[in-house]
């Protein structure tokens, strides 16, 4: 009995050990997986939340294009696959405009986060100032007044690009219309507190569309 005690004890440790073994291994793979969504999620946490911009169909109208640039491409390279392959029979159903639509959008989006996002905190500065000096030139405005209205500005266009990039929280662009809308009006509600409708009128009958792309913005 005394020699078979040892032994006994000797399995059971290894048989706690493995134990620990195999779970600390579970923890580990469990950890890398949450510390790479913790990277990912602080990479964008950098880069501060906001409000809505002016003009929110330049916005729009700049998604549309580029969207319908990437449907021609996409044509294109169909057209040409086709003229080169036997036809074949298909086992799958067509896709609705519907589902080509949304397919479009989301490749657009991750398209327009991939190139614009790594700059969105300097693009968005910039932008906000070229409003505001538009706006000075035209009208005396305090110095603590253009702050607060740059901050207002600057924010609006980083939330409309996390509103693009989001494509869970907006997935179809009836979601993320309605979402531009909404921050468009938490926009102006704040700006209407600074500003008087003659002063408006100067921000939002301004192409600034084609302002920021003279100056290399998007």
């Amino acid at each position: 009995m005394t020699r078979f005690k040892p032994r006994y004890f000797s399995i059971l440790l290894l048989c706690v050990l493995l134990s620990v073994a195999t779970f600390a291994q579970f923890q580990i793979t469990m950890l890398s997986k949450r510390i790479a969504m913790l990277e990912t999620q602080l990479a964008l946490a950098k880069q501060p939340k906001s409000q809505p911009g002016l003009n929110f169909e330049d916005t729009l109208i700049d998604i549309q294009n580029r969207l319908q640039t990437i449907e021609q491409r996409t044509n294109k390279d169909s057209f040409a696959a086709k003229t080169n392959l036997p036809v074949t029979r298909k086992n799958t159903q067509p896709e609705t405009p519907e589902e080509y639509e949304q397919k479009a959008l989301l490749e657009g989006r991750a398209q327009w986060e991939e190139k614009y996002l790594p700059t969105l905190y300097e693009d968005s500065d910039k932008k906000a100032q070229l409003m505001v000096e538009h706006l000075t030139r035209q009208h005396t405005i305090p110095d603590h007044t253009k702050r607060q209205i740059h901050a207002i500005l600057k924010d609006n266009f980083i939330n409309i690009a996390y509103a693009i990039s989001d494509v869970d929280g907006f997935p179809s662009f009836a979601e993320f219309s309605q979402q531009i809308d909404s921050l468009n009006k938490s926009k102006l509600a704040k700006l209407e507190l600074l500003l008087n409708p003659e002063q408006l009128a100067v921000l939002n009958r301004t192409d600034w569309h084609s302002q920021f792309k003279q100056h290399a913005l998007h």
